[in-house]
């Protein structure tokens, strides 16, 4: 059993669907009434506490419409090796393996993945009114190895889908532009992926083309999935508020190349379609057309991956350095008017900075700060910071389970922010959210994530309340 943080740079080495949402991990830890019963407590806490009552006025909500990402295979699945089928409760996953016939299969080049999570929050103080709302998404990957079924050497095809239900807290009842729940949007039934890979070269070059998205491969880290809110999760969120780049469960057009140019240095560029509305649950991931309007969106990263000694044991860390150019036309503020040509530049970094002696890796203290900047003219984010602690086994005896802590701070372009002020409109200044929480797994197959979230300055006008979230996500791979 592998947990995600050992996978930490795993993403790099492999071509192709990396960490888009936390997925499945092997958080053994002790099963006991008194887990099971911390959870169920939660879900009351939350709606006793979050009974609704209007608290401030209604606000036209400005959140984020761009849905969060959800971890590709290699984040949910290869954390758990293949059995036959063992007793319920000592399986990785919810359906186990078929009598031995997911093995099988996988064999044969046939790998079948799937997995449901949900995520439950309730704000009890602050936003527009008080309440609670569920939403949830369920995966399907189909992942075909190409040289075992025809013998195309390093060939790979895959296939994945989604259905998503439920309710935004942050959409109904706050406000804000950085929604708690990573997992809604797109509530619908949609293909996702649809996508040919070739690996090159004992690995060192890796193509992939089709149905693709654009955060599955730039500006991101598992890290930043330990988290629910969808501005961490998959990728710090202010790209995809910006341009048309495509996240999950959304795919376009797009093909990406990533070459190893040495052992800790590596490189990645891509070429997406980018258009408004590509979202739309209307199209259910099958409008396959390249429309008049839409724009060419390249992206590139170049990336190092250092591992510093320690008395402890060795510390990895990942250093990128990224942008992406648009040609898709996009609301000017000054003018209201449609212009094309816009760009965007980040940097990235994670480390570890704690093994603890004599632990197993990944153990530890890991640590991430990230950062953007598009021009304001286009651009509705300026400026955007996200920075995090992840402690794996902090507490004693809970080897597997992971502590989070992290912060988030958009700040609103100064070009919108000037057109609001001419118009009369509130004026969108900055949106900070702080957000704790502990995962724990009562078995293999159902990891829980109580959550805390306090979202400041919702909606960036300071006209609504500093709301405090209480969470709950459950991950169930099937």
């Amino acid at each position: 059993m592998r947990p995600l943080l050992e996978q930490i740079g795993e993403m790099d080495r492999r071509g192709g669907g990396t960490c888009r949402r936390r997925g499945v991990r092997s958080r053994l830890g002790g099963q006991s009434s008194r887990v099971r019963v911390a959870g169920v407590a939660w879900i009351a806490g939350i709606a006793l506490l979050a009974s609704a009552s209007p608290a401030w006025a209604v606000w036209p909500q400005v959140w984020s419409s761009a849905p969060p990402g959800l971890p590709g295979p290699e984040y949910r699945i290869l954390g758990f090796e293949a059995h036959e089928d063992v007793p319920l409760f000592e399986r990785g996953r919810l359906s186990g393996n078929w009598g031995g016939w997911r093995d099988r299969l996988k064999d044969a080049g046939v790998e079948i993945l799937g997995d449901y999570i949900t995520e439950i929050a309730g704000n009890v103080t602050g936003g527009k009114a008080r309440g609670i709302t569920y939403t949830h998404n369920v995966g399907v990957w189909l992942n075909f190895d190409l040289g075992k079924l025809v013998g195309w050497a390093g060939g790979k095809f895959h296939v994945s889908a989604s259905d998503r239900a439920g309710t935004s807290l942050s959409e109904r009842f706050i406000g804000n532009q950085f929604a708690v729940q990573q997992i809604f949007g797109g509530q619908t039934i949609r293909l996702i992926s649809l996508a040919i890979e070739q690996e090159l070269f004992d690995g060192k070059l890796d193509l992939i083309a089709g149905r693709i998205n654009w955060g599955d491969d730039f500006l991101q880290s598992p890290l930043y999935c330990q988290f629910q809110n969808v501005g961490f999760c998959g990728n710090p969120v202010s790209v995809p508020v910006d341009v048309n780049l495509s996240t999950y469960p959304n795919t376009a057009w797009g093909i990406r190349a990533r070459i190893e140019i040495l052992d800790e240095l590596q490189a990645k560029l891509g070429v997406y379609n980018t258009v408004q509305n590509f979202r739309a649950n209307e199209f259910h991931g099958v409008d396959f057309s390249i429309r008049h309007n839409s724009g060419v969106g390249v992206a590139w990263e170049l990336g190092w991956q250092p591992s510093f000694r320690s008395a402890s044991g060795p510390l990895r860390g990942h250093y990128k350095f990224g942008g992406y150019v648009d040609t898709e036309p996009l609301l000017q503020f000054r003018t209201g008017l449609m212009r094309s040509g816009t760009y965007g530049v980040y940097a990235a970094f994670d480390q570890k900075l704690l093994h603890e002696p004599g632990a197993t890796e990944p153990q530890g203290l890991h640590a991430f700060v990230a950062g953007t900047y598009a021009p304001p003219e286009l651009a509705r984010i300026e400026w955007y910071f996200v920075a995090g602690l992840v402690y794996e086994g902090l507490i004693p005896g809970r080897e597997h389970d992971v502590t989070g802590l992290a912060m988030l701070y958009g700040n609103y372009s100064s070009a919108l922010q000037a057109s609001q002020r001419v118009s009369g409109q509130p004026v969108q200044e900055y949106e900070t959210v702080l957000e704790l929480n502990y995962e724990f797994s009562p078995v293999q197959w159902f990891q829980v994530q109580p959550d805390i979230q306090y979202v400041i300055r919702p909606g960036g006008t300071g006209d609504i309340g500093d709301a405090l979230v209480f969470a709950l996500q459950i991950n169930v791979p099937i």
